[in-house]
């Protein structure tokens, strides 16, 4: 009779896999098996709620060696240690205490605040809220803080700025991992809305637009179904937030309220402008039915066109705004849907510029214009046109937030 291979037993998988009596690899906040099945996740010994906990724990051991420091200074000299030592120390028994994936947590957390918090959008002004307030928040708001966390690790991705992760996996998947289990914790927070979390859930629904695109692949055709589905969930979003508006007002992104866009359409480009009159010439071919959502499609479309520079937030804060039925005749995939699509890539090629967006807009439009017919073969060589533009550059903008008043609206 064949022995039973032994192996080491873990008391650290999750939940799912407890019940079911499978190995679980214990890949946080997501395992493997759990993400293969498509079903939710958790653990027992930690979760992303205990990162804040093994923060405060280290600033308190931290000043308390400081105060023992200063109270003792006799001691101190005669264990030859100073206060670097003394806080190293501290620093080497916490992370001894540490699981890995806290650990890649906490390296994450230090990320958003030493570089990725002011790349998002680039204004000036409201540096410090994408620093410390919507970490503050995402201490009490687990799927916020699953957002930080998975914007930290793309912007770790893109630019190589972070070592090699403690679990092992790469920060790409690290990143995915934390946008699927915010997911579900955010859905039941819109459950039970209330004053306590309705900051949260409104700063969560910008980043969530921002991490859908920076978790897109550019290199596949899956950027069009991509853009579709993160549709669906911007829309309702954005519906919340108008809902709790007065609550968010007086909440801790109220900074984030009453901004002005400035618009500039002295100098939109031309073929722009003529894509846009292509589309409208093809709508008179379109049923009844169909006629009243791709015209305010098309009217959307034109309107961005028209403006030489949009900010990048008034681009996003647009897609989500795609009613249902628009959004319903984009997936039928005709051919003037596509053309809209492939016009839709365009202006997000606008976005070029922005690390989480670059590459999106041209990988939307090649994946829809090569599929048009002879009939549209001027806008096939406008879009090849405009995807050679260089987008327009990046800088430090200090009053281009829209005004939250504008967001029930096209």
């Amino acid at each position: 009779m064949a022995t039973r291979k032994p192996h080491k037993k873990s008391h650290h998988g999750c939940r799912e896999c407890k019940r079911r009596r499978i190995k679980c690899d214990e890949t946080h906040p997501t395992c493997v098996a759990c993400t293969t099945r498509g079903t939710t996740c958790s653990y027992n010994s930690f979760n992303i709620v205990q990162v804040s906990t093994l923060v405060k724990r280290a600033e308190r051991r931290k000043t308390s060696g400081k105060n023992q420091i200063a109270a003792t200074p006799t001691t101190a000299a005669s264990n030859h240690q100073s206060p670097t030592s003394v806080s190293e120390t501290s620093a080497q028994d916490e992370d001894a205490s540490l699981p890995a994936k806290s650990l890649d947590d906490l390296r994450l957390l230090q990320h958003w605040i030493r570089h990725v918090y002011s790349t998002i959008f680039v204004i000036q002004d409201l540096d410090e809220i994408f620093r410390s307030t919507v970490v503050d928040e995402g201490f009490k708001n687990p799927f916020l803080l699953h957002g930080i966390l998975a914007l930290a690790a793309l912007h770790g991705e893109h630019y190589g700025m972070l070592p090699p992760t403690v679990s092992g996996a790469s920060w790409g998947s690290v990143a995915t991992s934390h946008y699927a289990a915010a997911l579900p914790l955010y859905r039941s927070a819109l459950a039970s809305i209330s004053d306590d979390n309705c900051s949260a859930i409104f700063m969560f629904s910008i980043l969530a637009a921002v991490i859908c695109i920076g978790l897109s692949d550019r290199h596949t055709d899956s950027a069009v179904s991509d853009l579709l589905e993160s549709c669906k969930l911007w829309r309702g979003v954005f519906s919340v937030s108008q809902h709790v508006l007065e609550m968010i007002r007086s909440g801790p992104f109220a900074g984030m309220t009453g901004r002005h866009v400035p618009y500039h359409a002295k100098n939109p480009p031309e073929q722009g402008v003529r894509l846009g009159l292509i589309l409208r010439e093809r709508l008179e071919r379109v049923s009844d039915e169909d006629y009243p959502a791709y015209e305010k499609l098309i009217d959307s479309i034109e309107l961005r066109f028209s403006f030489e520079y949009l900010p990048p937030l008034e681009i996003v804060r647009w897609l989500c705004l795609f009613e249902k039925a628009e959004v319903d005749l984009l997936e039928k995939r005709t051919d003037l849907g596509d053309a809209m699509l492939a016009a839709i890539g365009i202006i997000l090629h606008n976005l070029d510029g922005y690390w989480w967006a670059k590459g999106y807009g041209v990988a939307l439009a090649r994946a829809v214009v090569q599929g048009l017919g002879e009939d549209y073969s001027e806008l096939k060589l406008l879009v090849a046109q405009l995807v050679e533009r260089p987008a327009p550059e990046v800088l430090r903008d200090t009053n281009s937030w829209p005004k939250l008043e504008s967001m029930s609206g096209m």
